[in-house]
């Protein structure tokens, strides 16, 4: 029996005790992280939904979730034989089984009858529909694709729901950042008032703010100290050790010649420069500008060529931006197929050495590998910056299962914009996937992470961002 723990949520409730037609895009958001959050139900694999999954085995970013579900099913498979059709008992009270029948369309109205894959999901969901009604089980539609939920809900009048970790789990996106309000005449009593330095342990800055607000959500944070409701002078980061001022943090320090201009980006680069061994998972948001790709490969290259790393590795998402062709079609080796989808970083490096004149690109390439994800299993990365760039085009498992490869004295480092998600399979904004992981290491002290809301490329960008945001 396959062990799933179930977490607790509205979604599990709304499909408990249902039978689920699920579709091949709610399978391939988390793979079969999507058993946790069921519990007591009957989930319905349309046996059209293996052909699809097949197809996406050798994709480079979903490969793997769809050979994921291939394995369970073929594990099923060996151990219950033609029982799979009936059913096999998981964790929770769930039943999954796949099915093979119930695919005739003429159930369906008539512009439905297309033979198309989706239509054949809805003619099994219907279908089950018509022969589950005198038992009284409800069946509805689990589908990551709206067309399709729209067709359920409209044309065959059944309940449809979609699958994103972060929506079902209510997570918050976290920006890294807290506030922190006093009175006139708490604020005159503090260290603060006097001194941009408070010298503390973490157990007694927890106690100190602990009498005027709520404990931080998380390990790190940049802190912004409000008096009577106007931001004061002091904009503060919390580490696991001390308390300083933002404005002080790295500020004398120079990547390439590279620094911080706001307060968010002195702030993300304590953290990327920070020594692996105390902080070695860090996270950049923000929009298109902000500088996430900047400042973490010139902190990385920077201390590469320092000695703290043998190499930085980018890894890219190979989703492109509207419809084109994947990585195969383009000729040559992996690093030339890789150089169509390495536009940001050559970018990044042209920067850098524009700052450092004694630096050419060349010199740069010498310390980086971009690579795509879908070479890194089996790959145990030792004493390397990773930077895991467009982070938000990755399912929340594909993220965890990066973070798995870091071995020791290596610092992986996300960037993202959650606003741009090319992925079709995910959701984009307060719901992308990667909000989940940010929600799930924010309290853990081997963990930073910062939102950059400044945008420093042009007017012309920002505006763009500020409109995309909204």
């Amino acid at each position: 029996m396959l062990h799933t723990d179930t977490t607790e949520t509205t979604f599990t409730n709304d499909l408990t005790h249902k039978m689920i037609i699920v579709d091949t895009s709610s399978l391939l958001v988390s793979g079969t992280a999507l058993l946790k959050y069921l519990k007591n139900c009957h989930l319905v694999i349309p046996a059209i939904v293996i052909s699809e999954l097949e197809d996406n085995r050798n994709k480079s970013e979903i490969g793997w979730l769809s050979r994921q579900w291939l394995r369970l099913l073929e594990e099923f498979r060996v151990k219950v034989g033609e029982g799979l059709h009936t059913g096999v008992e998981l964790d929770n009270g769930i039943t999954l089984s796949v099915q093979p029948n119930h695919t005739s369309q003429q159930s369906l109205p008539t512009h439905l009858r297309n033979g198309k894959p989706d239509s054949t999901i809805l003619a099994v969901a219907n279908n089950l529909k018509k022969e589950n009604e005198q038992d009284n089980v409800e069946v509805v539609v689990l589908s990551n694709d709206t067309p399709l939920r729209l067709h359920a809900t409209l044309d065959l009048g059944m309940d449809a729901f979609e699958f994103s970790a972060t929506s079902i789990e209510g997570v918050v996106p976290f920006s890294g950042l807290e506030t922190v309000i006093f009175d006139s005449d708490e604020y005159a009593h503090t260290e603060l008032a006097s001194q941009s330095t408070v010298d503390m342990t973490r157990y007694e800055f927890d106690e100190f703010l602990s009498k005027f607000d709520d404990a931080l959500q998380s390990e790190y944070a940049l802190i912004t100290v409000k008096l009577d409701d106007e931001t004061v002078a002091h904009k503060l980061v919390a580490t696991p050790d001390f308390v300083v001022s933002a404005h002080e943090f790295n500020n004398n320090e120079k990547f390439f010649g590279i620094t911080g201009r706001s307060v968010e980006q002195k702030t993300a680069l304590g953290y990327l420069s920070e020594n692996p061994e105390y902080l070695p998972i860090v996270s950049l948001g923000g929009s298109a500008g902000t500088g996430k790709t900047l400042l973490s490969l010139a902190v990385g290259l920077n201390q590469t060529r320092d000695g703290v790393y043998d190499k930085v590795i980018v890894l890219r998402s190979l989703h492109e931006m509207g419809e084109g062709q994947e990585l195969g079609f383009l000729p040559g080796t992996v690093n030339d197929k890789m150089s169509a989808w390495s536009g940001a970083i050559s970018d990044a490096m042209n920067v850098v050495t524009h700052f450092a004149r004694s630096v050419t690109v060349e010199d740069l390439k010498n310390h980086l590998e971009v690579s795509p994800i879908t070479y890194l299993r089996g790959r145990s990365l030792n004493n390397s910056y990773i930077i895991l760039e467009e982070a938000q085009n990755f399912s929340r498992s594909e993220i965890l299962n990066v973070i798995s490869r870091a071995g020791e004295g290596s610092k992986v480092v996300l960037t993202f914009d959650a606003a741009q998600v090319d992925n079709r399979f995910l959701q984009s904004g307060k719901n992308a996937e990667v909000w989940s992981v940010i929600d799930r290491l924010k309290n853990e002290d081997l963990f930073a992470h910062i939102t950059l809301t400044k945008t420093e490329r042009s007017r012309v960008a920002e505006m763009a961002a500020r409109i995309l945001d909204e």
